[in-house]
């Protein structure tokens, strides 16, 4: 049977600032033509309704990649995200999803097990993509085909920012891996912007991948060996100097089944912002990291958690880092870095190994205008064919307006321009241009910034060096300091995780020095295009990505660790 019919769709502005974007729209359009700019475009600080465009943006779906039908199948859509799952029965899956009211708001994904015993991780990340999507409402199940029950998980770790499950998937030849983003009330966002990461293992690798005695061991450490309980942070000689970088390397900590705590304490003695990142296997470890003040170590009152974010290239060792970033007042106060297991993990053995690494940063509030970091992580594979959403904080609010600022930034030499607002951005960022149109928002007293190149900029690169150009700060009109990251580009990511074996791959970049570089003012020429090479750089990886908010207690801790989560909220991150 056929229907014929049609739809008439009209859409009317209701905001009372429809009239002066059109506005942001002329001048931008006189600008690029180099006519004359109106007076009132010419503003060195954020307008309130370029903030207010920012608070109120619905939805931003930029860097967003669509579930697959199937995860088993090379037909079924799981290409761009490393799929589909290997004959070996592996898969990693790191990624950036959003849902919307198609199906009602559910997404459901098929994965062929042949009647194999596997196990499975699953780490949904809410954190700053609730910024993103203003919905934080999700529901996930596992259900075998050939039955009307759900497989019910291992274990589990909550809070409010997301949550990480293991599961036993056997005596079934598939299941049914099911999303639902279900409406409370009719206003709510009708787009979840959430960040996930899964990995599938024969269930023999567990036991495999924490074996002290495999080939990549080698000598491992108590954690109370790797992790120092106390940082001198010297603030006393001088207060505008850095602390530098603290890198603790890939080390194998030998652990029991309840997993370890331990408490780094440090002072600070004027206002600073300080980077922690702990990098580890998201298979293998569940970690958590918060910071506390010394008064109440025990407490369940972080006043700083972190993130979970992808690491590496997915057959490393450390594909998974948790990171956090925040501003703190002068005072006493405590890192508690922990690792907690699921019911039997170690098994028979007394003890097992996992892989860790640390790092911190601090910069005081007197040093040099700098950017303190930058997400996604250099180590990071860029696929093509998908937006680059790159977070950067500064130190200190850059001058000038959204247009001023973006368009000091440039990836492998494509220099970003905004066309207004982010209102009236939103449809036109994509371009053919050299001068490619971005979409941008910034927070928490516009420190943070959000910078969003289209997919077709970045399927003209293979390497591309992130810098930025002539930017001055706000408070002291003094060029930022910046260390370029370089990213690779790829046309999808692997998705072999690390099994156990010994690795064949490249190192990925190491930490370097803090030393960070100020860019001339006039930019250089192009310094990545299709099929060519950026600058190499030994430091690309020494610029850490950031993230800082307030938030309280977890669902589960481990001994003292209370207010320590898997992951947590950013005022405006990735």
């Amino acid at each position: 049977r056929c229907l014929d019919f049609s739809v008439l769709l009209r859409a009317t502005p209701v905001s009372p600032d429809a009239k002066a974007d059109a506005k942001e729209v002329a001048d931008a359009e006189a600008a690029a033509s180099g006519s004359t700019v109106s007076e009132e475009g010419k503003v060195q600080e954020l307008a309130s309704r370029e903030e207010g465009a920012v608070e109120s943006a619905p939805c931003f779906s930029m860097g967003t990649v669509p579930l697959p039908l199937d995860i088993s199948d090379p037909e079924g859509g799981s290409k761009i995200l490393g799929g589909p799952m290997g004959t070996d029965g592996r898969l990693l899956i790191r990624t950036h999803a959003l849902l919307t009211d198609m199906h009602d708001g559910r997404k459901k994904m098929f994965l062929g097990t042949n009647g194999r015993k596997l196990q499975m991780k699953v780490g949904v990340i809410m954190a700053g993509y609730a910024r993103l999507s203003l919905a934080s409402s999700l529901t996930f199940t596992v259900q075998p085909t050939d039955q009307n029950k759900v497989v019910d998980p291992l274990e589990t770790w909550n809070s409010e920012e997301g949550w990480e499950r293991v599961y036993i998937l056997e005596g079934s030849s598939g299941v049914w891996i099911s999303f639902h983003h279900s409406h409370r009330e009719r206003g709510e966002s009708a787009c979840l912007h959430f960040g996930l990461e899964l990995e599938i293992h024969p269930y023999e690798d567990a036991a495999k991948m924490i074996d002290c005695g495999g080939p990549l061991v080698g000598r491992s450490l108590d954690p109370q060996e790797m992790f120092p309980d106390s940082l001198d942070v010297n603030q006393a000689e001088d207060e505008s100097k850095p602390f530098g970088l603290l890198a603790k390397p890939l080390t194998f900590l030998k652990q029991v089944q309840r997993g370890f705590l331990k408490k780094i304490s440090f002072s600070l003695r004027i206002t600073s912002w300080v980077g922690v990142e702990v990098g580890y296997n998201f298979f293998t470890s569940h970690a958590e990291m918060d910071i506390v003040r010394a008064e109440s170590p025990s407490g369940n009152t972080a006043i700083a958690t972190s993130e979970l974010d992808f690491l590496h290239n997915s057959s490393s060792l450390l594909n998974t880092r948790l990171h956090v970033g925040v501003v703190l007042e002068p005072g006493d106060y405590i890192m508690r870095v922990a690792d907690d297991h699921y019911s039997a993990q170690v098994g028979g053995s007394s003890t097992a190994c996992f892989p860790f690494n640390f790092e911190v940063r601090i910069v005081p509030q007197r040093a040099a205008p700098t950017v303190v970091s930058v997400q996604p992580h250099p180590s990071v594979p860029i696929t093509r064919g998908v937006d680059l959403v790159v977070t950067l904080r500064f130190s200190e609010p850059p001058a000038g307006t959204v247009e001023d600022v973006v368009r000091c930034i440039y990836l492998g030499g494509v220099q970003a321009a905004t066309g207004g607002s982010l209102n009236t951005m939103e449809g036109r960022f994509a371009s053919n241009k050299k001068s490619t149109i971005v979409q941008a928002t910034a927070g928490e007293g516009h420190l943070v910034w959000v910078i969003g190149w289209s997919a077709q900029v970045v399927a003209k690169m293979t390497t591309a060096k992130l810098r930025i150009v002539g930017l001055k700060s706000n408070v002291t009109q003094k060029l930022f300091r910046f260390k370029p990251p370089i990213y690779s580009i790829v046309e999808a990511p692997s998705g072999r995780p690390w099994s156990g074996a010994a690795v064949t791959e490249s190192p990925s970049p190491q930490p370097a020095s803090s030393t960070d570089e100020v860019e001339p003012e006039q930019p250089e020429e192009s310094t990545a295009k299709s099929g060519s090479s950026a600058d190499a750089s030994s430091d690309a990886g020494a610029v850490k990505a950031e993230k800082g908010s307030e938030s309280s207690g977890a669902s589960k801790g481990v001994g003292e660790i209370g207010g320590v989560r898997a992951s947590s909220g950013a005022a405006a991150t990735d």
